[in-house]
């Protein structure tokens, strides 16, 4: 089975969006093998035991909220508390961490694929901000040899 054939005829790799345009981040970016999530943010962290974040306002579930702010690293900046509406920057505690390879629009093996949104090849642990939950179809990584290697 191809690429193609999974995706359906409509499929046109030059009507995606640009991966700057969903903010798409690489694997080694994201620096969480288990996808990206607040409590691996470098503006998260703890108040009263509760998670904050120094951006988005108040409560943050660390294991599974994530919002297109994530920035992967340790907190060490100061703890004042954010003043952006969760529904702004795309807060949401729906679903596993995200990562490309646990989302809706990917198709590929555990290492590349590619995106039913996004233009050029996707790796498995990137992410974006069009993330969505679903489970991923498998092809190994020499499935993908039909598609060009430019990035569109």
């Amino acid at each position: 089975m191809s690429v193609k054939d999974i995706l359906g005829s409509g499929y046109n790799h030059h009507e995606k969006l640009a991966k700057p345009a969903v903010l798409y981040f690489p694997a080694k970016d994201i620096g969480e093998k288990g996808g990206a999530h607040c409590g691996a943010c470098m503006m998260f962290f703890k108040s009263k035991d509760e998670g904050r974040c120094t951006v988005v306002e108040g409560k943050i579930d660390g294991p599974t909220g994530v919002c297109g702010l994530y920035v992967h690293g340790e907190h060490v900046g100061p703890t004042m508390e954010g003043t952006i509406d969760k529904s702004v920057v795309g807060y949401t505690e729906d679903g596993p961490p995200t990562q490309c390879g646990n989302c809706e629009y990917y198709v590929g093996g555990p290492k590349l694929g590619i995106c039913k949104k996004v233009a050029g090849r996707i790796e498995f642990h990137g992410c974006c901000n069009a993330w969505e939950a679903k489970e991923s179809i498998e092809l190994d990584d020499d499935d993908l040899d039909d598609l060009p290697d430019e990035e569109c």
